[in-house]
């Protein structure tokens, strides 16, 4: 079995005709690349549908979804399946290798994370209640449960997307909805507060507890406190501390960060130095993991363990490849 690599599926998401070898009608949304542990995966419209669209970085990512396909098909539509297409995407243009890629579509709706500020307690809770008794009916559980792989669609419906650790067993996600029904009863609406009004206009931003609310990258999520940056998890617990006036999304596992006396470095997903952060200015690339930093006027290069591979030189003499950081905005 062939395996992809995380720059040749950015590469075929930009020119599907050249890389798939049935499916070309597919067009990315901008700047939905990210991956978990087995799986790279971009959100994306086939024929007017809106899917992820997963392709394996691991060996045992095939085996992973093909388990989760037999399983979610047994619930005959009641939760969402993962159709998979073999061989279907060139993962390696000089040795002609394909490799399979899995699509989920998607329901119509806002993500759980963002609806649990905009809906009523007891409307989340009837959601989340529904959800539990199709697990519980089919026996299954999920085991990838959290607010930013729920859909809600506007009949306030639960649909859990990234299906693809499904197991036998409804035990498991039991840890999950308790963190979710805590969630709910600390910021969801109380039904007196709504007005009325069943569901509120949903928040791209939302401030709770003076934490400003950024997209999901790599299980890490930017939030603000007092004016300064920390992280986050997926279930919104802090992982490393708010204390940078300045700090990247994480992408391929590195954020560049900005301390408070204006030194720059770089860190990783549990805030670990790989970059001490004493620098000018750090430029992170991670279409090659290396970075240039630069330090009272001079520049050096970097590998992506923090390995100093150049001397340092004038700007001139070295090729910075200056890279966007929304065009890996991971969501």
């Amino acid at each position: 079995m062939s395996i992809c690599t995380i720059s040749s599926f950015r590469e075929a998401m930009l020119q599907p005709s050249l890389y798939f070898s049935t499916l070309h009608d597919i067009h990315p949304i901008n700047n939905s690349i990210t991956r978990s542990k087995h799986l790279v995966e971009c959100r994306a419209f086939i024929s007017d549908s809106e899917v992820y669209i997963y392709a394996p970085i691991s060996i045992e990512a095939t085996s992973l979804v093909l388990s989760a396909h037999g399983i979610l098909a047994t619930t005959k539509g009641a939760l969402s399946n993962i159709d998979i297409y073999h061989n279907e995407l060139c993962c390696d243009m000089l040795s002609g290798k394909h490799c399979s890629i899995f699509i989920e579509k998607i329901a119509h709706g806002q993500p759980l994370s963002e609806m649990i500020y905009t809906l009523r307690r007891s409307t989340l809770l009837r959601g989340m209640s529904e959800l539990k008794a199709t697990l519980d009916r089919y026996n299954i559980s999920l085991g990838n449960l959290h607010p930013e792989n729920i859909i809600v669609d506007d009949k306030y419906r639960w649909h859990p997307i990234r299906c693809y650790y499904v197991t036998r067993g409804a035990e498991r996600d039991a840890a999950a909805f308790r963190h979710i029904e805590e969630q709910i009863m600390t910021y969801a609406l109380l039904d007196d507060e709504a007005c009325g009004i069943e569901l509120c206009e949903p928040l791209s931003n939302y401030n709770a507890n003076s934490r400003e609310r950024y997209p999901l990258c790599e299980e890490r999520r930017r939030v603000m406190v007092d004016g300064l940056f920390g992280f986050c998890n997926g279930t919104d617990d802090m992982v490393i501390a708010a204390e940078y006036i300045d700090a990247s999304d994480f992408v391929e596992g590195r954020a560049a960060v900005t301390t408070r006396n204006g030194a720059m470095g770089l860190i990783d997903a549990n805030g670990r130095e790989i970059i001490a952060k004493r620098y000018d200015k750090v430029v992170y690339n991670p279409n090659n993991g290396r970075s240039w930093v630069c330090k009272d006027g001079l520049w050096a290069q970097f590998d992506y363990n923090g390995e100093r591979l150049s001397e340092w030189q004038d700007k001139d003499e070295c090729y910075i490849e200056e890279v966007s950081e929304r065009e890996y905005e991971y969501q």
